[in-house]
């Protein structure tokens, strides 16, 4: 499941590097890119554009992280993040709490996901620009970086995982209990563990593979006397 959004990361790159060819080239690679730009949106149309919408916002906070922090702002973007994880759960199938009185108050789930991905891109300059000072902090911001070292495989095989746990155990908790959160943190805890089990023989040696592919293709070739 997880593989979908990698078929939407790769037109997103490819948009953002026809779009720099454009930025940059000459005539004859302005004509290049513009075609190339015209075959992304082509394809954006059989894609949901939302998710291009929202990788967009995202991009541009690149040019929000140096500027200096803006606590308001990011009040602003608490707020957004709020609203549009509420609207987004408000229009979600859910067992636990019944929506259907309040579903119409909500918008529809592209503008619920344009306001949670504007809401966060508004977060993410400030968060980014925060220094931990204390023992805690650093400590925490220390094991945040050990978990983000394997996020991505996490990301891949968390569904695999979750695909075993509904095979053997189906029914959904029709209540948030003890019970349920118990089972909701087993399920949490499984997903984390297999993901690092498989990031140490993989993704961990990603830097160690990286540097054998460029000692090998930057070693002079050698020719036959």
């Amino acid at each position: 499941m997880p593989l979908w959004s990698l078929g939407y990361e790769m037109w997103f790159y490819y948009l953002a590097a026809s779009l720099a060819v454009w930025l940059k080239a000459g005539t004859r690679g302005r004509i290049g890119a513009t075609l190339a730009l015209a075959v992304g949106f082509a394809v954006f149309t059989m894609m949901k554009a939302t998710f291009l919408f929202a990788w967009i916002l995202g991009a541009a906070t690149f040019w929000m992280c140096s500027r200096p922090r803006q606590p308001w702002l990011a009040a602003a973007g608490g707020v957004l993040v709020a609203i549009g994880y509420i609207s987004n759960q408000l229009r979600s199938a859910t067992t636990s709490v019944n929506t259907l009185g309040w579903m119409h108050y909500a918008p529809s789930n592209d503008i619920a996901i344009l306001l949670l991905s504007l809401g966060i891109a508004v977060l993410l300059p400030f968060f980014t620009q925060l220094e931990p000072k204390s023992m805690l902090g650093v400590r925490m911001n220390h094991l945040g970086a050990k978990l983000a070292a394997f996020s991505y495989t996490l990301y891949l095989t968390h569904y695999p995982v979750l695909y075993v746990w509904e095979h053997f155990l189906p029914e959904r908790h029709a209540a948030i209990d003890v019970t349920s959160l118990i089972w909701y943190l087993l399920r949490i805890f499984s997903c984390v563990a297999f993901a690092w089990l498989c990031y140490l023989p993989f993704e961990k040696q990603t830097g160690r593979l990286r540097k054998k592919l460029q000692k090998i293709w930057t070693q002079p070739s050698k020719v036959a006397a």
